[in-house]
């Protein structure tokens, strides 16, 4: 296994002026830019996944010269093989498998439910809406979307609380009747109901992000961390446009209303599915990520 790492100076920071004022710095606030450290903790997962008979180098590259990084290779922890959870200092626990937050006293996930996540084509989810339900429910994107949420809830520490809310044009708890309610992760009966209850929904119509973190409301005690599955960026605001097609710009306009009704001090971590037309949505997902010290990841087929 080769392990490519850029290590020039356009990895220091996310945007040309802070990278121009982080060159001029100390080299010992170089290396703790937050882009960068990020790189090495990317770094560290991957060696971590390493199977113990493999082999492996690492090389840093930039456009001068080509080095090891055997330092950093040289500062990681011994590691237990076959053991995906590791704990960094200042970090808490973090699941490496996705660089995702899993901890948190109240922990809501938001599951897009609308006509989009039939499938990765905008032509496929059209043909897919006119099927029925049965064949709906048994696309392979939206399966791949629940085994996510399910994954996501046998993560969950026993000691947390947490809600699962699906959204389309409108925002309701997949369970009956728990509109606002914490429900307990210790107990399987409820995390059970839940994963039952996602699998009755019908993906249909179209997505509104602001409703979906206006459910926020809904609760006394605010979630710490929030988990948003997704295939791109909202169709629509509060209610329904009156034309059929959106354009970029409204789509743009439309995330950021939603980013209005988000608290501060929320982790907000994006699973952004795969679907075609919706170039910037990767982008301002990942800001969401930054801005809020969460995670944006866009899975590959064969996760969880």
């Amino acid at each position: 296994v080769l392990i490519l790492v850029d290590g020039s100076a356009s990895m220091l920071a996310d945007t040309v002026v802070n990278t121009l004022r982080r060159r001029n710095m100390d080299d010992d606030r170089k290396q703790q830019s937050m882009k960068w450290q990020w790189t090495m903790r990317t770094v560290e997962w991957l060696l971590a996944q390493l199977p113990p008979s493999s082999r492996y180098q690492v090389y840093i590259f930039n456009a001068e010269q080509v080095e090891q990084l055997g330092e950093e290779t040289a500062q990681m922890e011994e590691i237990e093989f076959g053991d995906t959870l590791r704990k960094f200092s200042g970090d808490g626990v973090r699941q490496y498998l996705t660089g995702l937050r899993l901890g948190g006293e109240r922990v809501l996930i938001l599951v897009d439910g609308s006509a989009s996540m039939l499938a990765d084509t905008v032509v496929n989810a059209l043909r897919r809406r006119n099927m029925d339900d049965d064949q709906k429910q048994q696309s392979v994107k939206w399966q791949w979307t629940m085994r996510t949420v399910e994954w996501l809830l046998a993560q969950l520490p026993p000691s947390s609380r947490y809600q699962v809310y699906i959204f389309n044009a409108e925002a309701t708890p997949v369970s009956p009747d728990t509109d606002g309610i914490w429900l307990d992760a210790a107990d399987s009966l409820a995390l059970e109901t839940s994963v039952r209850d996602l699998s009755n929904h019908v993906p249909n119509s179209g997505t509104s992000l602001v409703n979906a973190f206006s459910v926020l409301a809904d609760f006394d005690d605010q979630p710490d961390n929030i988990f948003l599955l997704t295939d791109g960026l909202p169709t629509m605001s509060e209610t329904a446009p009156k034309k059929y097609m959106v354009t970029g710009g409204q789509r743009r306009k439309h995330f950021n209303v939603a980013l209005t009704k988000i608290p501060a001090g929320i982790s907000v971590n994006t699973i952004l599915f795969p679907m075609e037309g919706d170039p910037e949505a990767a982008a301002l997902y990942w800001q969401l990520a930054l801005d809020t010290e969460g995670a944006f990841i866009a899975p590959s087929r064969d996760w969880p």
